[in-house]
């Protein structure tokens, strides 16, 4: 039985890394393009050892038609995005490497895009891939030069300004790597972080739901945006399409414009005529929430009535049992 390949090293998911890999193989057929049009315009020189148009041409045909291999490949449903990050930035190097040395050196500019291949590794490859290939973007450097000095008689300074772009490679590399696995870090908290927040919130609805004090919900422009069970049945089983709090209960607003008014006034009981029950309406403000900016608690009347009876009784009794005790 076959196990599943482990892809908890890479610095992104699945779906990130394909986004990513769809970027780079664009990129990649701009720059197989741009380079051969570049070349047969003459705007690129040609190192005067590998004088040859037939082998640079093939080269630069070969990297276009890989480049748009690569691209239909990517496109596929059950494309292995994780292992053509680490094909199509291997091809990128060596063909670069290669066109390095046949296009002057660093003088060409074929460097830069050595070290963006590189740090495109580190973004999409596990660290020990990434230094891999930045070591081979190294070698690149330093090899042209060597082959510079040796066979074209330039300067030891280009070695230097190899050398130099070879340590930016292998630091944007580490630091652009490290970068991913704190994005990705970071992305998996929240995501967890969006759970938990999912998860308490049902269980909060839950809960008004189930309550038996009414509960609405009413924003700037009076138009309720939640209800619970014990509201809707006191407001007489309102449609769905009575939003207002105004069509719904013109008694209850009335009662929200007084408390508006004076927030320190005591809401006298009203009655809802749509259901005939005689609620206490208390009124919370929301300033920090856009959507909901008024909670009302409805407490039915008789229901208050009989919690204070009940409590009465029970304070009654244990007053009884008290007296009885001392007598």
């Amino acid at each position: 039985m076959s196990q599943a390949a482990d892809f908890s090293k890479y610095p992104l998911p699945a779906a990130l890394t394909q986004r990513v890999v769809t970027y780079l193989n664009v990129f990649r057929l701009f720059i197989s393009i741009a380079l051969a049009v570049a070349f047969f315009t003459g705007l690129l020189v040609r190192a005067y050892f590998l004088d040859s148009g037939a082998i640079t041409g093939t080269i630069l045909i070969s990297y276009f038609v890989l480049a748009v291999y690569l691209f239909l490949e990517a496109r596929r449903q059950n494309a292995q995005h994780f292992f053509l990050a680490q094909i199509s930035l291997l091809i990128d190097i060596l063909f670069l490497s290669i066109l390095l040395f046949m296009f002057g050196g660093l003088d060409s500019g074929l460097a830069v895009l050595l070290i963006f291949a590189s740090a495109s590794g580190a973004i999409l490859l596990p660290l020990r891939m990434a230094l891999f290939l930045a070591s081979l973007v190294v070698l690149a450097l330093i090899g042209e030069s060597v082959t510079g000095i040796l066979l074209r008689s330039e300067s030891v300074s280009d070695l230097i300004q190899a050398a130099l772009y070879g340590t930016i490679a292998l630091i944007i590399t580490l630091l652009v790597n490290l970068l991913s696995f704190w994005l990705r870090d970071y992305r998996l908290l929240t995501e967890q972080q969006a759970i938990e927040l999912t998860r308490l919130e049902q269980i909060n609805e839950l809960v008004i739901r189930r309550m038996r004090s009414g509960v609405l919900a009413v924003d700037g422009d009076c138009r309720i945006q939640l209800m619970n069970e014990s509201a809707w049945f006191l407001l007489g089983s309102p449609s769905g399409l009575q939003k207002s709090l105004a069509e719904v209960s013109p008694d209850l607003d009335g009662a929200m414009a007084e408390w508006r008014s004076n927030p320190s006034r005591e809401i006298e009981p009203i009655t809802l005529h749509a259901s005939q029950a005689q609620v206490i309406p208390k009124f919370v403000s929301l300033p920090g929430n856009v959507e909901v900016r008024v909670l009302i608690f409805l407490e039915d009347n008789d229901v208050v009535a009989q919690r204070a009876l009940e409590l009465s009784a029970s304070s009654l009794a244990k007053l009884s049992g008290s007296i009885a005790h001392e007598i």
